[in-house]
């Protein structure tokens, strides 16, 4: 009997190792991205620059005072040019604060090649996205590059796309409306001074 508890023992020790190393292992195994060329890369992304890393801002706990790996920091970049989009001398970048939550893992300052996507609270970047160490030869993909915008504050949350000239539209809109509405009290006026029997 003592063999037979020794060796069920054994076995169940060995079973709950396995199982204590795969899900050990399931975070750095949860991002997975699909290899794409430069310009499939530049085609999803909405800004694209180049720049050097100026901070990292890793988030707060939780009321919990637990931190997932999806929770983002905050990249602070100093553009030298831009590829695609608008951005300013600086950018903040959103991302993942870890790579197993597909979070850039980039290291030193730089420069980077980033490509990143518009979402709720501005700019964001994933490991999956194509952001990198900026090679010799920028991709031929990207054509070229122009100094980013002059204004001296950050314009990371601007948006270039899908968006309209409000302040043109509006003086449109009160000619517009002003027009329609001295077209109706003319069109009133004919008709409540018409006399009975009188045809307009």
């Amino acid at each position: 009997m003592r063999l037979i508890r020794a060796a069920l023992v054994t076995v169940v020790a060995a079973g709950l190792t396995q199982l204590v190393a795969v899900f050990g292992a399931a975070p750095a195994l949860a991002c997975s991205c699909v290899p794409m060329t430069d310009r499939e890369y530049a085609a999803n992304a909405d800004v694209i620059f180049t720049g050097t890393l100026l901070d990292r801002e890793e988030p707060e706990a939780g009321l919990d005072g637990l931190i997932s790996s999806a929770d983002p920091a905050t990249l602070t970049f100093a553009v030298s040019e831009v590829y695609k989009g608008q951005v300013g001398p600086t950018a903040q970048v959103r991302t993942a604060m870890s790579g197993a939550s597909c979070g850039l893992e980039i290291e030193g300052e730089g420069p980077f090649l980033v490509f990143t996507e518009f979402g709720d609270d501005g700019l964001t970047a994933s490991l999956c996205g194509g952001t990198r160490d900026m090679p010799e030869e920028p991709p031929a993909a990207l054509g070229d590059p122009r100094p980013p915008a002059g204004s001296g504050e950050p314009a990371s949350f601007e948006r270039t796309s899908g968006t309209t000239d409000s302040g043109g539209a509006r003086p449109m809109v009160w000619v517009t409306g002003g027009a329609a509405v001295a077209l109706a009290a003319l069109l009133a006026h004919r008709i409540f001074r018409r006399k009975p029997g009188q045809k307009g």
